[in-house]
């Protein structure tokens, strides 16, 4: 997807929807964009106030208009120069709210904006207009917040002037934004995270019903979701009012869990084995919800105890599972996923990936299955994200391991097979793994695994693909693999 700036002037001359929409999708070259009427509209206004207050239409060229990325936040107008950033926001009007909710959600949407660009490392310029008033607002970077007079916005606009970016895709990088509880805690504490939309409006559903009754909610989704930055910001906002404990499915609980259990209140953090030679019922009596993570890992006799109090005392839950996270013959065989849709009231379902850049989550289908193709619009972008190393020998495999653990290739993660239920929910800007003979292709151009350890590697290779959030590095020591890998990824990208 394409997102080219346009003249602001030029495109809002077309003021009828299909005209402007036709118009704005063929100048920026992003033929999924979407304006509405009332959108429309106020960028008219705009448009029409700025010319009249003396900018000039060459003055409105390089804008980004309703553009959104990767992570799914959307701007209004948006330009960008190689030392600063201008962001333009419109309501139409502000006439249903009071006017101190009206200045309360103008300040949140710029609050989260200045968020959202700060990751650029250019200065900042936020403001909204009320097109029906023409009031404005402007943030500054230490997080002001005043109302200012229209002058503002055409001195603003006339100062952007000149040389601006026309390639901003790469500047948005959805790992700068989506962080994982884990392995980022500090961001997780000083709320420096994004929800999308669709979890936003999942999460408001899900807080409404364990406010107001006892229920057992479920959250499903693949790897990258954001089914654990999830949980634990419901946790969070749960906590504010009661007590919360959350279970973490691992042998151990990570140092980023221990910073925010120790730092949020009425947070408790346990793992499945921590019940063991306990009453459950005098442990749950403590906590008014129980979260639990990865719950497929959760041996099915303690989540069902878990159920069957929560139904006895009025009391409520939340689960988070995948299905295809199963790491273990017995955690298939229990199939807490089948349980949770016979059990729970509700169960909510994400769908895009979040935390997985969107080349590395197709390399993965492409690298289960030969003959899966690659859209055309991600091909050229594959080799910045995945990288495939032939090693024949164990120097060459050391070789490879130390030149990417080094801090000026990337410092990547490696990830072993045989212990991935050390990074249970974590995530890594750049991950490593090895590949060696236990694989190989069949005659359908399938990965497959020998020895009859199919089921157990081929769960232990997704696991371990899908804690990769920007890049990947595959150290191949079996030839014929490495043969067969590289060649469909060749005539791919031919």
């Amino acid at each position: 997807m394409m997102n080219q700036p346009v003249n602001f002037y030029q495109v809002t001359r077309c003021t009828e929807t299909n005209a402007f929409t036709a118009m704005l999708r063929y100048q920026s070259g992003n033929f999924a964009v979407k304006a509405k009427s009332k959108e429309i509209d106020s960028m008219k206004i705009l448009a029409d106030a700025l010319y009249s207050h003396g900018v000039a239409v060459s003055e409105m060229d390089g804008f980004f208009l309703s553009v959104s990325f990767r992570f799914g936040k959307e701007f209004d107008l948006l330009k960008i120069n190689e030392s600063a950033c201008l962001n333009l926001e419109l309501k139409s009007t502000l006439q249903h709210y009071t006017s101190e909710q009206a200045e309360e959600k103008i300040r949140s949407q710029l609050r989260k904006n200045k968020h959202y660009l700060s990751v650029l490392g250019r200065k900042l310029y936020l403001y909204t207009v009320v097109t029906d008033s023409m009031k404005c607002y402007h943030m500054t970077e230490d997080g002001s917040f005043t109302e200012i007079g229209f002058s503002e916005i055409v001195s603003a606009v006339k100062h952007f002037f000149g040389a601006y970016l026309s390639d901003i895709e790469s500047l948005f990088r959805p790992s700068e934004y989506l962080v994982s509880p884990l392995n980022h805690s500090r961001k997780f504490l000083e709320h420096i995270y994004f929800l999308t939309h669709d979890q936003e409006e999942k999460k408001k559903e899900i807080l409404e019903k364990m406010y107001s009754e006892s229920v057992m909610l479920g959250l499903t989704g693949e790897a990258g979701t954001g089914k654990t930055l999830m949980l634990y910001d419901i946790a969070r906002e749960l906590s504010q009012n009661a007590s919360v404990l959350t279970i973490h499915c691992a042998s151990e609980i990570p140092v980023g869990l221990s910073a925010i259990e120790h730092q949020i209140q009425n947070l408790k953090i346990f793992r499945p084995k921590d019940f063991q030679n306990q009453d459950l019922s005098a442990v749950l009596d403590k906590y008014q919800y129980i979260l639990t993570d990865e719950t497929q890992r959760v041996y099915s006799g303690l989540i069902m105890q878990i159920h069957d109090y929560i139904r006895k005392n009025q009391k409520s839950a939340f689960i988070c599972f995948d299905s295809r996270q199963t790491l273990s013959i017995q955690e298939e065989n229990q199939n807490i996923a089948q349980w949770a849709y016979q059990h729970c009231d509700k169960i909510y379902t994400l769908k895009n990936t979040i935390r997985t850049n969107a080349e590395i989550m197709h390399f993965i289908r492409k690298l289960h299955n030969l003959n899966y193709h690659i859209p055309a619009q991600m091909q050229a972008e594959l080799p910045q994200h995945v990288r495939i190393c032939y090693a024949g020998n164990g120097l060459e495999t050391d070789n490879f391991l130390d030149y990417y653990r080094l801090p000026r290739n990337g410092r990547y993660q490696f990830i072993s097979l045989d212990s991935c239920n050390a990074v249970i929910g974590q995530e890594f800007d750049n991950v490593m793994l090895i590949l060696d003979k236990i694989f190989y292709y069949d005659e359908n151009q399938k990965l497959c695994a020998h020895n009859n350890q199919e089921f157990l590697y081929m769960h232990r290779l997704y696991q371990a693909l899908t804690r990769a959030r920007d890049r990947l590095v595959l150290i191949i020591t079996d030839k014929n693999l490495f043969m067969q890998m590289i060649s469909a990824l060749g005539d791919e990208l031919s």
